[in-house]
């Protein structure tokens, strides 16, 4: 008797709790394009410091142009539709998960065009900095607002 009582009750628990809490578990397959995402971002990140000390003066061109190279590499690298497809962005995932919206797959060709414009930024920058146009490669913007702004959500703790 007690041990049906048991079944019983472990059957409520598990029936309540999987309504109540409606996220998707996130399979291996997901992870993997997620950890991709991340780390062609961590490399953008990288080389966007590299680029912001060249142009304070602390870092050489020789530098700047190899961490531009890296940052247009990496952004081109992530307009692979793989890396977006439905999902493995927000609502389907855990936000604490990703901050990608889905968005980023449904307007792809507005991803697309975001991206390009700041990879097609890098090529200016590098094209200056190896022409020694210090003074005008510092006011190339290499920002990440183009795809950040409107294809990524706010960070949850």
């Amino acid at each position: 008797m007690q041990l049906m009582i048991r079944i019983i009750l472990a059957t409520v628990v598990a029936a309540f709790s999987t309504a109540t809490f409606d996220l998707k578990i996130v399979s291996s397959a997901e992870a993997g394009v997620i950890k991709d995402r991340k780390a062609l971002m961590r490399i953008v990140g990288k080389s966007n410091k590299i680029i912001k000390k060249y142009k304070k003066g602390k870092a050489s061109a020789d530098e700047a142009i190899k961490a531009a190279k890296a940052l247009r590499k990496a952004t081109v690298d992530s307009l692979n539709k793989n890396l977006y497809r439905k999902g493995t962005t927000r609502p389907e995932i855990d936000p604490k998960k990703t901050r990608t919206l889905a968005k980023a797959w449904q307007d792809w060709e507005g991803f697309v065009k975001a991206g390009e414009k700041s990879a097609n930024r890098a090529t200016k920058f590098i094209t200056l900095v190896k022409a020694g146009d210090h003074a005008v490669a510092k006011k190339i913007k290499l920002g990440c607002g183009g795809c950040h702004k409107p294809y990524r959500g706010k960070k949850v703790k």
